[in-house]
């Protein structure tokens, strides 16, 4: 009896840490966006949109969270740019976490093996940091061709692979992440133009940000990257999902933060404006929701948590 309340109590804890995790996006996730006329980074509230500080000063370019919790933003004058690293709870400065020869960076992101990745001009292609040190490790993706000529963005599929919008060929081109080698341009066409924006959502399609000709935030099947649909129509820049499921994109001509429906892409409201936020571009959640993928982990570890628990009951019984 005893090891059978033993059993019912560890499945108990098991339950309880999945759902915390499964909460635990939700507990603090503040709004952060780039503010390129004030060359800051701004903090709102992630529920109302309030603002609350200047998060770091001095300094606005793409931004990312990375694996240590910590803020990182790419910025760059016409002798050099970097990579700075803020504390991911203060905004305190940290230091100069990597360094490149290029005029400016347009793109960053951390990705699922813990490395750092860049896209910076004027060479175009992607370059590879250690995501620990910051060493340069090379450069992953040589550009122009087969691209990224001028990567604004990038974005981790769950097939594990390197996608990258090509202001160039006006695509998401898609690459291998452990060699860097061309797969194919996974999503083109449909009134795709200069993609600055990219991001895999909640239900796994991929959503970009076309700019030009057609000032709109596409759709396009995770899987095949078949034309969905025109998700959002006008009005949208650079975006990100938050941790309610929906689409927050930055808007110059507003100088704010919109936020769409996640489901049907209506508009909601306009989020965030304040603080004096002016040439808004890269916006980043402190929790950002977890990929597809996550939540399927989690929820198989849970199957196999309760698998587990029964045949040791099972076992106590015999």
């Amino acid at each position: 009896m005893k090891n059978i309340r033993r059993i019912f109590l560890s499945s108990v804890l098991c339950v309880a840490t999945v759902v915390s995790l499964l909460a635990a996006p939700n507990a603090s996730a503040d709004l952060l966006v780039s503010s390129g006329g004030t060359n800051s980074v701004l903090r709102y509230n992630e529920t109302t949109g309030a603002f609350i500080d200047t998060f770091v000063s001095g300094g606005a370019g793409p931004l990312a969270f990375g694996p240590d919790g910590n803020l990182y933003v790419g910025g760059g004058t016409f002798t050099g740019a970097d990579v700075r690293r803020y504390n991911g709870t203060t905004g305190a400065f940290i230091d100069a976490f990597a360094s490149l020869t290029a005029t400016g960076i347009f793109s960053l992101a951390f990705g699922p093996d813990g490395n750092l990745y860049v896209g910076a001009s004027p060479a175009g292609g992607l370059l590879r940091f250690n995501g620990t040190t910051g060493a340069l490790i090379g450069t992953f993706i040589s550009g122009p061709s087969p691209g990224p000529g001028l990567p604004h963005s990038i974005a981790f599929g769950p097939d594990g692979n390197l996608y990258a919008g090509d202001v160039f060929s006006d695509a998401v081109l898609r690459f291998n992440l452990t060699t860097g080698a061309f797969i194919n341009t996974f999503a083109s066409g449909s009134g795709l133009d200069a993609p600055l924006g990219i991001a895999f959502g909640p239900d796994g399609n991929l959503y970009v940000r076309s700019t030009g000709t057609n000032d709109a935030v596409l759709r396009y099947n995770g899987t095949t990257g078949a034309f969905i649909d025109t998700f959002v129509s006008g009005g949208a820049g650079y975006l990100a999902f938050g941790p309610d499921g929906n689409l927050y994109v930055s808007s110059l001509g507003s100088n704010a933060v919109l936020r769409y429906n996640g489901t049907t892409g209506a508009f909601i409201d306009t989020f965030a404006s304040g603080g004096g936020l002016n040439q808004p571009f890269a916006l980043v959640f402190t929790a950002p929701i977890p990929e597809p993928e996550t939540y399927a982990m989690m929820l198989a570890g849970l199957g196999l948590m309760g698998f587990v628990a029964r045949r040791r009951k099972q076992k106590e019984l015999v």
